[in-house]
């Protein structure tokens, strides 16, 4: 079957970069034409259809159909959505008309926004909600990974307790 630009694009995407996150096998996947989405999943790029079929829509019909080996965790589903609701902003076909909307220089700028769009994704997923400090946050750590002292890699270390009440206190390095 022949796939418009948009869905190729989509294909590449979730073959390429989100497929890899949920560490999930794309050899099942398919392309009904003009299946429309259940009206409870409007609002989701991705939905759990039963234990074992994942859909992705473009919150109108169901682009792909995934056959999966095992259920994949609400959790998942969740950063899927929020991960492919952030490449849509980056996509150069519009979802849902399927109309050409960015113009890249080249497939390595394309690329590189795909994977701020995944940064983004993840960041707003761990959040809950769009928040640029975590983006900062990344962003200082990629710079700690290309530093040396003497030639030698920078360690880095940063224990996060989600359990623990929220409190002020000068920072500290600690060694390990």
């Amino acid at each position: 079957m022949r796939l418009t630009k948009q869905a190729n694009e989509y294909k590449r995407f979730l073959i390429d970069h989100l497929f890899k996150i949920l560490s999930i096998s794309w050899e099942n996947v398919d392309a009904p034409r003009g299946k429309l989405i259940d009206d409870n999943q409007k609002n989701n790029f991705v939905y759990q259809a039963d234990d074992l079929t994942i859909c992705f829509t473009n919150k109108k019909f169901i682009i792909f159909e995934l056959k999966c080996d095992k259920k994949v965790s609400d959790d998942s589903i969740k950063l899927a959505n929020t991960i492919i609701e952030c490449f849509s902003s980056v996509s150069k076909y519009h979802m849902e008309t399927g109309r050409r909307k960015i113009n890249y220089y080249s497939d390595v700028h394309q690329n590189t926004n795909y994977k701020m769009a995944i940064q983004k994704g993840i960041c707003q997923w761990i959040v809950g909600y769009d928040n640029d400090k975590i983006e900062r946050l990344f962003e200082i750590l990629e710079g700690w990974s290309v530093k040396t002292y003497e030639g030698k890699p920078v360690k880095l270390g940063f224990i996060i307790n989600p359990n623990a009440k929220s409190q002020s206190i000068s920072p500290m390095v600690k060694r390990f």
